[in-house]
């Protein structure tokens, strides 16, 4: 009954990610003469920013994962064409001769921000892991990725652990960039099982999350951090639902793999704080609380909905993973089909802005946790 639940809210989301979404994002959000469109607007119409490598890496995770669920791309352009589409643009355009990445590039001209930032380069390890196992010259997304990691532990390395996100080091450090970082090390260890350095580079941002992030009072995962990843004192401390869900994946699966209890158990806190403080009368996943876990901001994004049916799945709640599905869904009722609504208002109104091409990965990545699941069950 549980999983019947969870498969009727799925289906249709399927159905429109892979009849509409993916569609209109394969093709009026991919750049012909290279990589993608940061945004389509409302109207159906890209708009021509600074391609930040965050956007570009996640477009190559959402078209691998889309082949995996069984998508099969466009008549003219297939997932694989999709994949080496933006890898193309990704190593000609993004990877810097240092072997780290720029942050934000154009299709044509130098980048106009070039600096380091740990969210970018987590972002770029995710999409090269998911390119490999999509078996796009593994060889070489694991030699350019291995490289990129090196550079980054030579340049910006912690002596505790993780990095800084500069030289010389400034705060705030901050959690999210390791989050994803996490994330990226994990996904290539679902490709190379029992790979020592990426399994030491996850246990390290795993105990970093597990002895810093946690908040010894409320059990919460905080934001920002000073130098020596005490609680940063110069702004109040934000709390957020979203990222208690997904840190809270990250978490349960490396504890599962690593037979490590209190990760689990953990992760498992982190779910019950965002379902009691997180969600709204309407169902919905706010965007911010206080350290005391009261609401800041209670806004509606679209993204800390999707972790929020990934945390419930790898917990084992499907039915609180549909109801997240079907909360999801509200932000896909746009003029054009395929596109999204990123913020919805607690009084129903909708922030009037252009879809966010890095959406897909979020929305993507939690509808392929519900497809494994729906497979498996």
């Amino acid at each position: 009954m549980t999983h019947a639940a969870l498969i009727a809210a799925y289906k249709p989301l399927e159905a429109w990610l892979f009849h509409k979404a993916l569609p209109l994002w394969a093709d009026v959000g991919r750049d012909k003469s290279g990589g993608f469109y940061e945004k389509i607007t409302h109207a159906g119409v890209p708009t021509d920013d600074p391609r930040r490598t965050r956007l570009v890496a996640r477009q190559i995770f959402a078209f691998a994962a889309a082949r995996e669920m069984g998508w099969a791309g466009l008549e003219e352009a297939s997932c694989d064409d999709l994949i080496a589409h933006g890898l193309a643009f990704f190593h000609e355009r993004c990877v810097a001769p240092s072997g780290l990445v720029y942050s934000v590039v154009r299709h044509d001209g130098p980048p106009p921000k070039p600096g380091f930032d740990s969210y970018d380069h987590a972002f770029a390890l995710f999409a090269l892991a998911t390119a490999a196992r999509a078996g796009h010259d593994a060889p070489q997304q694991e030699a350019t990725a291995r490289a990129m990691l090196a550079a980054m532990k030579d340049g910006f390395a912690h002596p505790e652990a993780g990095f800084y996100e500069g030289q010389p080091p400034a705060g705030p450090l901050l959690a999210n960039p390791h989050m994803h970082l996490f994330e990226a090390a994990l996904e290539w260890l679902e490709h190379l099982p029992g790979d020592a350095e990426w399994g030491a580079f996850a246990d390290s941002l795993a105990e970093l999350a597990l002895r810093r992030f946690v908040s010894p009072d409320t059990g919460a995962i905080r934001e920002e951090y000073g130098l020596t990843w005490a609680p940063w004192e110069g702004a109040p401390e934000i709390i957020e639902p979203g990222h208690q869900y997904e840190w809270a994946w990250l978490l349960i699966r490396w504890g599962r793999l690593r037979d490590r209890q209190d990760a689990v158990l953990r992760g498992q806190h982190l779910i019950e704080i965002a379902d009691t403080h997180g969600i709204d009368a309407d169902g919905m996943t706010v965007n911010a609380l206080d350290a005391d876990l009261k609401r800041t901001d209670a806004d509606r994004r679209l993204w800390p909905e999707t972790e929020r049916i990934k945390a419930q799945l790898i917990a084992g709640h499907p039915e609180q993973a549909a109801l997240a599905l079907t909360a999801l869904a509200r932000h896909f009722n746009t003029q054009l089909p395929g596109l999204w609504d990123e913020t919805l208002h607690p009084d129903g109104s909708v922030l009037s802005e252009p879809p966010r091409g890095s959406s897909l990965y979020h929305i993507i990545c939690a509808l392929r946790e519900v497809h494994r699941a729906v497979q498996a069950a």
